[in-house]
């Protein structure tokens, strides 16, 4: 049997024991249940205490005054998670924009050209059909 056909038959071999390893899945760990939020109108100070840094708490944020529960995208929107920026803030128009510079974290969507006003039209219409909304974003 030449080197050929050695690797070959090795290759066969492997991928055979892949194969019947993938059939065999392992169960995953029970999850922790994700906490929730609660359905109310949140202040700005109250909506910074759940930026996700606490994994006891939900992760909020807010898109034009409606504040949404992120939780189960903690992997984005928490600690650590590449929208982590957003999470406890309203955030419309750095989404809008598709920005993380921290000057555009804010609701003030005057400032949007009507290009970045469909791109919010955009996330809205994502986190909608993705999230819990809660509530309103308050004074």
């Amino acid at each position: 049997m030449g080197l050929l056909d050695k690797i070959v038959q090795n290759t066969k071999f492997v991928a055979k024991a892949v194969r019947a390893a993938t059939r065999e899945r392992v169960q995953p760990a029970p999850r922790e249940p994700l906490p929730k939020g609660e359905a109310r109108d949140y202040t700005a100070d109250e909506l910074r205490g759940y930026d996700g840094s606490d994994k006891t708490r939900p992760v909020l944020l807010a898109i034009e005054g409606r504040v949404f529960d992120v939780t189960h995208g903690r992997s984005f929107y928490g600690k650590g998670g590449p929208y982590e920026m957003f999470a406890g803030r309203e955030c419309a128009v750095a989404l809008a924009k598709m920005s993380f510079d921290e000057a555009d974290v804010h609701g003030d969507t005057s400032v949007l050209d009507d290009f970045e006003r469909g791109k919010l039209n955009d996330w809205l219409e994502t986190f909608e059909g993705k999230y819990v909304e809660l509530g309103k974003l308050v004074s």
